[in-house]
């Protein structure tokens, strides 16, 4: 039996603290434990270079799998904070795809969650700070090896970033049993070759001799030159190994110079900025990924140190230190010490003056004792191997290398795999050597060309491909089907993806080059429920900016100042020359001579006579000075180190980051302080006056613009340069206060100002400190330029927004989102586009795309084709091109979720109630559903129902269609894509997007809307088939004419059955019909219920509607979902789903004013409410410190008074302090409606919302809502005296306080005529809730 595992003490012998790491026992849990230990017995492999993995390609066994993936999920969702539910269905689903397959698929969360763990456990990384920061490119859809490239070469520009290094990975597909692996065979996506001579030198890099060799077995020639870039040498599943060149213009490489030796740059050394290790593999949750390629940047030593100086690469050491004048026959001069330390300089400078990201060692050990500090308090210890975290220079002088570590192995991982060439299994020759290609019958030359010419075209296809990111939020589906079809028409000519809103990492939002939103709007201008996180999280970087914003003014009146710095420097030096030339000229022997040799630095302070050579105590500042502090803190291998000289690429269509974190050791202005500063001035002071008593009478008149008595020029002149430098300093620690809020990279921006001001503070070496603080200026307004510039200023989006006019806040989500976008930097490409649903919504869609997409074409020099787009919307499908076949049935609650991507729940009917009195023709029914303990909702929330379309209905237009398969056999519709392949255009049978698998009985029951007048699209369509001339041409009218559509939906507003009768010669086959169906739209609901008071149950409250058309003379219609209900036994399972009401919910405060209104069923949600205040009320032990709730209620007879009984109850008890009613059509009574209660209360009101701070819910149609609304703010000018601007602010107000909350429904029965009969039919996607319409 074990001792029972305990923690492991780590001491640091510099701070002589210790800390216990615990974290490496997970390291032997079982379940991880999928290979030998890092040291297993007595051996220490700490300095091996290579640590071995598994040692096989084999799969794992299944219980490894299943104990790795356990392990990464437990991690993930303990990280989202989500309960043990979500964990269990997720692990369920893999556990069943790993018993099925042996593997299983990681969603992209996951897998991007995997990658950061995986970074964060690496033990020989030092700059895992910024672990956190990783950027994924999910390939795993890709198949050929040129799809690779392609990703790479992706990779390699995001990454790149102009010299801004971002972290990235790419991850391949993974390995599996049944196909070969995915390789990048390069050890580094970017490395220089290495030619071995017959006389056994090297020209390049030795290291890479051995991958060069099989690079030019596969038939590439470099140009034998050291600095030659290796080609990518690919692999996928079904292609052997292929080599790419990457274009020039993609690897960013650093030619070294040195600040102080001119012939440093005459050795030609150069080094590539971007350090991207591929020959690992990514092992996550038990899933390997053989190529997974992924970068950091440099630490400087990593250049300096090892690939430059090494012996065994390319041994520049003794060249560098001959170049010094150093003897190198012995060693006790250091002389490869001094050298090493230059050459590590000579890159740090030649990075930092480039403009790439590199970070100094003792920068890059600091960060790592705050990460490790950092992983002590998170997660109990810090995997770190010592030997390879000490720097490869300073060690003792650098932290980390008197802190002791453990290393141990955790997964996820990135592990050293056997080389590809080495596994790879060649067929050659056996006396040439060369590749057997056996398969191929070109000659050698004709496949190069070939290659060349296609590389040729992909490049400069490559240069053109703009990324497009199509983002949508919809509560019908329709948004997301015209992001759709936007994606397909803007993939001709750009990089086209689609997103759901809530699905988008809004991280990766800044760098996004072209952003197109289509969003609808939920509502009275709420935004759809998978837009919420998104909106919120825009919101969230508008509040940072405002923060930004706060600072803009301070450090742009830095930049100011330093200005005025560099202006009285110059007025010194324009002295010293007048001195200097005077001095040359020998005026008459007024000057005292000095001699100075050419190319000095000429100070003030070296400008006095003999008798103060030596009184100067000027601290002069070199040029490493001011390199270090530049440097900060750089943040490692993840963050982007915005360095103070680095500029940015304005026609980049990738915008920089700048993520660094806070500098540890920041220089404040105290760190010179007062009195040395004083001191310098005086010393600097005294020198100089007796320099410029010498002068002639006419210079010194010529530096005088103001004379003070008493005071010199050059007293006044250094006077204001110390007062400025102190006042800068002051003011720069003011603008880091103001900046606390700003994230770590500006945080350090300014901090690294503050360092190079704190040491620029004397007027002493005036050319030198005029060329370091011109260098400063620079610096400073760059920052300014980075700290106040918008996140999205490199975005360039359009938006079109959807919508019903019949709301009052028309398209109002779109329009946030326009704002917003705007507001962070964003260039509009065209104003916002409105559709609105219930007049020409597809017209405006296509105008916006035939506008917008040559716009999106010019501002980004891609070339235009505007045939294209006239061809793609008269693009359609037809009988050939579509097909039914035979599939599996699906059950009906799993098929409804999928289609509508919601979670679709299962509640039974208990109860059926007809609220009205038997003397009335209409009904309004109370439904009381089990809903189990599982489905959580608050009062105001809403449930979407879906119902179905009625039996006489679906049987009338099945038998009006063309139909080839058995109705109630489970079909799938497929659809004939033709794909650009490699071996030219290929056509496959592919599912439909959308459609789901079932009998297509099942598809016109449950899942297609037939109900809705069809649009003038789907009419054009029918008339392609219609076989009667006159039929053709009358649907043709109406496909084109707008006044004519609008008239015939209007008076008619026919469902498809009524079409299909009216043009009896068209009879559409059924699988070319389904395909231009729109889908059934859920209805919603405001719950009547509180779960305070029935627990497990909902209560909905529903209106039935029936109709007749063409002005009450024509067909009964019914309201699909009302109807629906009405006819469902009790007993049976309706499915549903609950969408929050955030904004039409209870006030946390029970003791404020509550008041009430709405009429008909707008009751629906405040039977919820006061139900809720009974139950609490009962829970406190009475009403007394409840906040008082006022019902307005309206409906047209007394007959029709909805909870008539429960709400006398409620009253009697005080739960409702009052009830008012309205009514409109009832006999012998004035007709009153809610808005006349209102003003007939309007004192007490006014007092409950203004001098209570009450709150005021509204639920009810458009046309009633703006009525209340107008009242109330009449309300408020009369009560209090106010203006019709002060009320309506007073109302705004209101509604940003969250205290006017209003629930509004979209279509009712009281709508304006021009949408009354669209009213009527509850068509499709409208919003409707409280049953009004349904």
């Amino acid at each position: 039996m074990h001792p029972p595992a305990i923690g492991v003490t780590l001491n640091n012998y510099e701070t002589g603290q210790s800390t216990t790491d615990r974290l490496h026992m997970a390291a032997a849990s079982s379940s991880l434990q999928s290979q030998a230990p890092v040291c297993p017995g007595q051996i220490c492999l700490g300095s091996v270079m290579a640590i071995p993995g598994r040692g096989t390609s084999e799969p794992r066994p299944l219980e490894q799998v299943l104990g790795q993936a356990r392990k990464l999920l437990e991690q993930y969702y303990a990280t989202l904070k989500q309960g043990s539910d979500s964990f269990d269905d997720r692990f369920k689903q893999v556990e069943l795809e790993v018993c099925t397959t042996g593997t299983y698929i990681l969603t992209k969360s996951e897998l991007l969650f995997g990658a950061k763990l995986a970074w964060r456990n690496s033990a020989r990384c030092i700059g895992r700070i910024q672990w956190n920061k990783l950027h994924l490119f999910d390939c795993r859809h890709v198949t050929t090896c040129q799809e690779m490239f392609d990703a790479l070469c992706t990779h390699i520009q995001f990454s790149t970033n102009n010299g801004n290094i971002r972290s990235a990975i790419t991850v391949f597909p993974p390995r599996t049993s049944s196909r070969s692996d995915f390789r990048v065979w390069n050890p580094q996506l970017l490395s220089y070759a290495g030619y071995k001579n017959a006389d056994g030198s090297i020209i390049g890099d030795p290291i890479n001799v051995e991958f060069t060799e099989v690079c030019t077995k596969l038939g590439w020639q470099g140009e034998g030159t050291q600095w030659d870039i290796l080609p990518l040498i690919l692999s996928s599943a079904t292609e052997g190994p292929k080599y790419y060149e990457l274009p020039t213009e993609l690897v960013l490489q650093v030619h070294l110079t040195h600040p102080s030796y001119d012939w440093f740059e005459k050795l030609g050394i150069r080094w590539y900025g971007l350090p991207a290790v591929s020959g690992m593999l990514f092992d996550c949750g038990g899933v390997e990924f053989p190529a997974a390629p992924f970068n950091g940047w440099y630490m400087s030593t990593e250049i300096g140190c090892r690939d430059l100086c090494d012996p065994q690469r390319y041994n520049m050491l003794e060249t560098v230190a001959v170049g010094m004048g150093m003897d190198t026959s012995t060693s006790v001069n250091l002389w490869k010490d001094k050298a090493l330390v230059e050459v590590n300089i000579a890159v740090i400078h030649s990075f930092q003056k480039q403009g790439v990201t590199v970070v100094d060692h003792h920068t890059a050990s600091s960060n790592f004792m705050k990460h490790m500090e950092n992983e002590q308090r998170l997660r109990g210890g810090c995997p770190a191997d010592w030997v390879w975290i000490v720097p490869p220079m300073s060690g003792s002088i650098t932290p980390v290398f008197h802190q002791e570590m453990a290393m141990y192995h955790l997964k996820p991982s990135f592990d050293y795999q056997a080389s590809a060439w080495k596994t790879h299994p060649w067929k050659e020759h056996a006396q040439s050597g060369k590749v057997s290609v056996k398969c191929k019958k070109f000659h050698f030359k004709q496949i190069a060309r070939a290659v060349c010419l296609t590389t040729r075209f992909y490049r400069a296809a490559l240069l053109r491909r703009i990324k497009a990111t199509v983002l949508y939020a919809t509560e019908t589906g329709k948004s997301e089907t015209y992001a759709k079809r936007l994606t397909e028409i803007f993939n001709h000519s750009f990089n086209a993806t689609v997103y759901c809103m809530d699905e988008f990492d809004i991280e990766q939002l800044p760098h996004e080059s072209l952003l197109l939103i289509v969003a609808s709007t939920f509502g009275n201008g709420d935004a759809p429920e998978n837009g919420e996180k998104f909106a919120h999280s825009l919101e969230a970087m508008k509040s940072n900016q405002v923060v930004i914003d706060a600072s803009e003014d301070k450090l742009e009146y830095v930049a100011e100042k330093t200005s005025s710095i560099i202006e009285l420097i110059s007025e010194m030096d324009e002295a010293v020359n007048y001195r200097n030339k005077a001095e040359n000229e020998q005026l008459n022997g007024e000057l005292v001579t000095e001699e100075t040799t050419p190319g000095d630095n000429v100070s003030i302070d070296n400008v006095s006579n003999e008798n103060h050579d030596n009184e100067s105590n000027e601290v002069a500042i070199t040029d490493s000075e001011v390199q270090n502090s530049v440097s900060g803190e750089e943040a490692s291998c993840g963050a982007d180190y915005a360095g103070l000289c680095s500029g940015e690429d304005k026609d980049s269509p990738v915008p920089r980051e700048h993520d660094v974190t806070t500098p540890t050791d920041e220089v404040s202005p105290q760190k010179h302080g007062t009195d040395e500063l004083k001191g310098v001035v005086k010393n600097s002071q005294a020198a100089k006056k007796n320099s410029f008593s010498n002068l002639p009478s006419y210079i010194v008149d010529s530096l005088t613009d103001v004379q003070e008595e008493g005071e010199t020029e050059e007293n006044k002149l250094n006077g204001r340069l110390f007062e400025m430098g102190t006042n800068e300093a002051t003011l720069l620690d003011e603008t880091m206060n103001t900046t606390n809020r700003i994230s770590e990279s500006e945080d350090h921006t300014v901090s690294s100002i503050l360092s190079i001001i704190s040491e620029v503070k004397d007027a002493g070496s005036v050319k030198r400190q005029l060329k370091h603080i011109n260098a400063i200026k620079s610096c400073i307004m760059e920052n300014v330029a980075q700290m106040t510039g918008k996140p999205l200023q490199h975005i360039r989006y359009s938006v079109f927004a959807l919508g019903s006019s019949v709301y009052p806040n028309f398209c109002a989500f779109g329009h946030y989102m326009d704002h917003l976008l705007a507001r962070l930097g964003g260039k509009r490409l065209l104003k916002v586009a409105e559709g609105d649903e219930m007049k020409g919504q597809r017209r405006a869609f296509r105008k916006w795309v035939a506008d917008v997409f040559p716009a999106a074409c010019e501002a980004f020099n891609v070339e235009d084709d505007s045939q294209f787009i006239k061809e793609t919307f008269s693009s359609k499908l037809s009988m050939d091109t579509v097909r039914f076949v035979k599939a599996k049935q699906h059950q009906l609650d799993h098929a409804l979720s999928k289609y509508h991507n919601k979670k679709v729940s299962i509640c039974q009917l208990l109860r059926k109630t007809n609220l009205h009195s038997s003397d009335t023709s209409r009904s309004t029914l109370l439904l009381e559903l089990d809903a189990g303990q599982e489905i959580q909702y608050q009062p105001g929330d809403h449930v979407g129902v879906f119902p179905c379309n009625r039996k006489e209905i679906v049987d009338g237009v099945l038998s009006r269609l063309t139909i080839r398969v058995d109705l109630d056999v489970p079909v799938q519709v497929q659809v004939l894509k033709a794909n650009n392949t490699s071996n030219g255009v290929v056509k496959t049978w592919e599912p439909h997007d959308t459609v789901p698998s079932c009998s297509l009985r099942t598809l016109l029951t449950w899942f297609l809307d037939i109900t809705t007048p069809l649009a003038p699209i789907q009419l054009e369509n029918l008339a392609s088939v219609a076989t009667d001339p006159e039929e053709q041409r009358r649907l043709l009218q109406l496909a084109t004419n707008p006044s004519a559509y609008e008239e015939w939906r209007n008076w008619k507003f026919p469902h498809l059955l009524e079409v299909l009768t009216e043009f009896p010669s068209v009879r559409p086959t059924a699988s070319l019909l389904v395909t231009h169906l729109n889908p059934l739209q859920p209805r919603f609901y405001s719950i009547s219920s509180s779960p305070e008071v029935h627990p497990g149950q909902i209560h909905l409250t529903v209106a039935v509607v029936n109709y007749k058309t063409q002005g009450g003379k024509g067909p009964t219609h019914y309201g699909v979902c009302s109807n629906f209900l009405q006819d469902f036994p009790p007993g049976q399972n309706i499915h549903l789903f609950v969408r929050s009401a955030h904004n039409f919910s209870l006030p946390l405060s029970r003791t404020l004013p509550i008041i009430m209104v709405g009429p008909g069923t707008g009751i629906a949600p405040f039977r919820g409410f006061w139900q809720h205040k009974m139950a609490h009320a009962q829970a406190s032990g009475g009403v007394g410190t409840l906040g008082h709730m006022w019902l307005f209620f309206g409906c047209q007879r007394r007959t029709m008074d909805l909870y008539h009984e429960e709400k006398e109850i409620m009253t009697s008890r005080g739960v409702l302090d009052k009830v008012f009613l309205a009514l409109s059509r009832e006999p012998s009574v004035p007709k009153t409606y809610v808005q006349d209660l209102l003003i007939q209360e309007a004192a007490a009101v006014y007092h409950k919302m203004v001098v209570e701070g009450g709150h005021f819910y509204v639920c009810g149609d458009c046309t009633m809502a703006q009525d209340v609304h107008q009242t109330l703010q009449r309300i408020l000018m009369e009560q209090g005296n106010m203006t019709q601007s002060q009320a309506e602010g007073i109302i705004h107000s209101l509604k940003e306080e969250k205290r006017y909350h209003e629930d509004i429904f979209g279509i009712t029965l009281h709508t304006t005529a021009r949408i009354q009969m669209a009213a009527h039919a509850d068509d499709g996607p409208h919003d409707v809730r409280g049953g009004v319409a349904a």
